[in-house]
């Protein structure tokens, strides 16, 4: 009899040491999802801060997106083509579900109609028009356009070359209020 009570309280310690052993297996499998879970915030935040933050980085980031989709036939469609719109470049998990809404850092992002299978555009317009708000435009070449209160297009001024950084060309609206040259302004009084 006591064999039999000694080889039950055998097999209870053995349940016991499993249950404990799977125990510290869930826990640190929560553990790890949660430090993955953390980790991908961590990427998005920082995504957001270098990229959203900036529509010249943005486009670019979109540009090199494309280059995946096309590359790697993300629509598995059989053929080497471009994204119709950022959710099929979302849905081709090219870009965050955030950039595939179109709307972030004050930005409203678009695929510009029609993509070719040679060729691509993006545009990028505030969320708030104004005279003075900047438009920006990129296509196939990267190099991202802008224009002033209204859409930008393949015919506006260099903005940002991925070759040469920014250009410091983009322009701005001349005010009515301002004289042509900032040399030809009338001398302050030096009355006393």
């Amino acid at each position: 009899m006591c064999t039999t009570h000694y080889h039950g309280a055998v097999i209870a310690s053995d349940k016991r040491k499993r249950l404990i052993t799977y125990t510290v297996l869930g826990v640190g499998v929560c553990v790890g999802i949660g430090l993955l879970l953390a980790a991908q915030g961590l990427v998005d935040r920082k995504l957001e801060a270098k990229v959203y933050g900036y529509p010249h980085r943005t486009l670019e980031y979109l540009g090199k997106a494309q280059v995946r989709f096309q590359r790697s036939d993300r629509d598995e469609d059989g053929l080497r083509d471009f994204a119709g719109s950022l959710q099929e470049l979302g849905d081709g998990r090219c870009i965050t579900e955030d950039l595939a809404s179109g709307d972030v850092g004050r930005y409203h992002y678009f695929v510009v109609p029609p993509v070719v299978s040679h060729g691509w555009a993006f545009r990028a317009d505030p969320a708030e028009v104004t005279t003075s708000a900047l438009f920006y435009y990129m296509d196939q070449t990267f190099q991202v356009r802008a224009q002033a209160g209204r859409p930008a297009s393949a015919s506006s001024l260099v903005f940002y070359d991925p070759l040469d950084g920014l250009t410091g060309t983009y322009p701005l609206p001349k005010s009515t209020t301002q004289p042509e040259n900032l040399h030809a302004m009338p001398e302050p009084s030096r009355t006393p």
